[in-house]
């Protein structure tokens, strides 16, 4: 409603209330800390948590993830954390942390 009020000001307000929608979505977004003894599980369920919010962005997803690290988890994997892929972070955090610790699933 605000959008069509504001229509005639200001051509860019649909746009930016479409943004401030998918911010709201965002926010609204608390994600558990990351199951490191499952990491596979853990990521098989996030698609549902993001898709509810319409969140599709690569860069909010990987910040979503590293919000959801724990200490250990996090300083485990600080060099990627300091230094992320240019592209595809949200796929190659998800790649490392499955590798990483996903392994020790099947060591038990």
């Amino acid at each position: 409603m605000v959008a069509q009020r504001n229509q005639g000001a200001n051509p860019r307000v649909v746009s930016t209330n479409a943004t401030n929608l998918q911010s709201e979505n965002a926010v609204l977004l608390n994600l558990l800390t990351i199951w490191i003894s499952q990491p596979q599980v853990w990521f098989e369920q996030l698609p549902a948590q993001l898709d509810i919010r319409q969140i599709s962005s690569n860069m909010t997803m990987y910040y979503y993830v590293v919000s959801a690290l724990d200490l250990d988890t996090a300083c485990g994997i600080t060099n990627f954390l300091r230094h992320p892929p240019a592209t595809d972070k949200y796929q190659s955090i998800m790649a490392l942390l499955t590798k990483r610790f996903g392994a020790r699933e099947n060591e038990r």
